[in-house]
């Protein structure tokens, strides 16, 4: 298991949007990419590494939107504003390097935007509580935004697996991310 930051060394620090969101970036990417580890663990078939990646990137995206629905609950509108959006560019530029990589030249940062934009307005109509995380909704359309993205065998299942078991794995190990990475909640309300 990959180790993840979890906390500032230096807590009482302010930190500028863009450090924490580097620092998030990388924690969403890492959690995307054990996620898909412990769906072909389970034997859920990716074909390539592009496959993957698009595996890897709806993870990410869900990731992103979860940091936004905390940032509500800790930080200003502006300073939440700015967070995401450094955010979204840190992981555009992880989506970039690693497609690039795999696929070849492309503007696979500017897809991936668009992607998350997309899917951050479906995620946005679905329940999401503070105390119990994302509700069976949006952890269902991460499911089938994943289970669309595999190969077809054993497709049927992946949506369910994703809902049961990764998303609660993802949220949690987030989650514990957040606490040390994010202000408590309402401590920037003001700002």
């Amino acid at each position: 298991m990959v180790r993840l930051a979890r906390q500032w060394n230096q807590r009482a620090a302010p930190r500028p949007a863009g450090q924490t969101a580097s620092a998030l970036s990388v924690v969403v990417y890492r959690l995307a990419g054990q996620a898909l580890l412990a769906l072909e663990n389970e034997g859920f078939d990716t074909d390539d590494w592009s496959m993957r990646l698009d595996v890897i990137e709806q993870f990410a995206i869900f990731g992103a939107h979860l940091v936004d629905r905390a940032a509500r609950e800790r930080l200003s509108e502006a300073s939440r504003a700015e967070l995401l959006d450094a955010l979204a560019r840190h992981l555009a530029a992880l989506v970039q390097d690693n497609r690039e990589e795999s696929d070849g030249p492309g503007e696979y940062a500017a897809r991936f935007l668009d992607r998350l934009n997309e899917r951050g307005e479906r995620y946005a109509g679905c329940e999401w509580s503070a105390r119990e995380g994302p509700g069976f909704a949006l952890r269902r359309e991460l499911g089938d935004a994943v289970a669309e993205r595999m190969a077809e065998t054993g497709r049927q299942w992946i949506s369910m697996y994703v809902i049961d078991r990764e998303a609660p794995r993802f949220v949690t190990a987030l989650d514990r991310s957040l606490r040390g990475l994010l202000p408590a909640p309402g401590a920037d309300r003001g700002t």
